[in-house]
């Protein structure tokens, strides 16, 4: 749904504020391209790709933060 991706969106920009990553490095990190993090961060829907791209990183950093 559209509200949950503004969710998602509003989650990573603020991630990525609080760690004090580029968007350029925390792209790299999801393995997506700076300028799709960006239109993500923004708001702008996602291709099914990016989305489990998204997913797949925040799972892996939930399991690093609870190591």
């Amino acid at each position: 749904s559209e509200a949950l991706m503004r969710r998602l969106a509003k989650l990573i920009a603020n991630y990525r504020l609080l760690e004090r990553q580029t968007c350029r490095e925390l792209a790299a990190e999801i393995g997506i391209s700076a300028s799709t993090l960006s239109r993500i961060e923004h708001g702008e829907k996602m291709d099914a790709a990016t989305l489990w791209a998204v997913l797949a990183w925040i799972v892996d950093t939930g399991e690093e933060k609870e190591a």
